[in-house]
């Protein structure tokens, strides 16, 4: 038994895939995806194991940084739910990234690598209703918001009421099947039926991780 959950851990990386190879709803990443980024997954992630080494790219889908990276200029606003390695590569291509943590120990040390960035505002808030409603009162709107921290539901809610014409909204890990991720999609999907908002959905690998997820751009008409 203990041999076969190790095989399986191997292949699968966890019970929610069939194979490293699928995200968690059962979609394979395509042939062309799966040559061009495997490699760099998995050497930015034994860079991260053995080295300690954190890149200094959003740890989010590489087909989505890519899609991201087009849509960024300085005149950009950026709000992120979850601050990290990703706050740094957005601050260096837009006008102003706002940034909400809710881990202390995460915020410390995050706060210290951006201490040098002008453009930056990073907020600490441990609860869930604070960290969602961060930018509540912001009239301004935002050009992207990423989606990848905690509540995500909720975060989804502000982030589409907060969303500027042409803007771009990023759902993180779509392809978990928690009530709370499920909430957060058919959000998007809704706004998008109601609203002709255009979705994508990029299966693909990831900075450090070893294994195939899943994220929902959502583009605001």
């Amino acid at each position: 038994m203990a041999t076969e959950t190790a095989f399986r851990k191997l292949i699968a990386g966890s019970d929610a895939r069939v194979t490293r190879l699928h995200d968690e709803k059962g979609n394979r990443i395509s042939w062309g995806r799966l040559f061009l980024n495997c490699p760099r997954a998995l050497l930015t992630g034994l860079a991260r194991v053995l080295f300690g080494y954190r890149v200094a790219l959003p740890w989010i889908s590489y087909s989505a940084i890519s899609a991201i990276s087009q849509r960024l200029t300085q005149s950009c606003r950026v709000l992120e739910f979850g601050s990290g390695m990703s706050t740094i590569w957005y601050a260096e291509r837009a006008g102003e990234v706002f940034s909400v943590e809710s881990s202390a120990e995460w915020f410390a040390l995050i706060g210290q690598t951006l201490s040098s960035k002008s453009n930056v505002h990073v907020l600490l808030c441990e609860d869930a209703e604070s960290y969602s409603h961060y930018c509540h009162d912001d009239d301004a709107g935002f050009d992207l918001i990423v989606v990848d921290g905690i509540a995500r539901n909720e975060c989804v809610k502000e982030g589409l009421r907060n969303l500027r014409p042409n803007g771009v909204l990023y759902l993180d890990n779509s392809d978990r099947m928690s009530p709370e991720m499920r909430d957060a999609e058919a959000l998007c999907v809704a706004y998008a039926r109601e609203t002709g908002a255009k979705i994508t959905f990029f299966t693909d690998f990831a900075p450090t991780q070893f294994f195939v997820q899943q994220g929902l751009m959502l583009v605001r008409e």
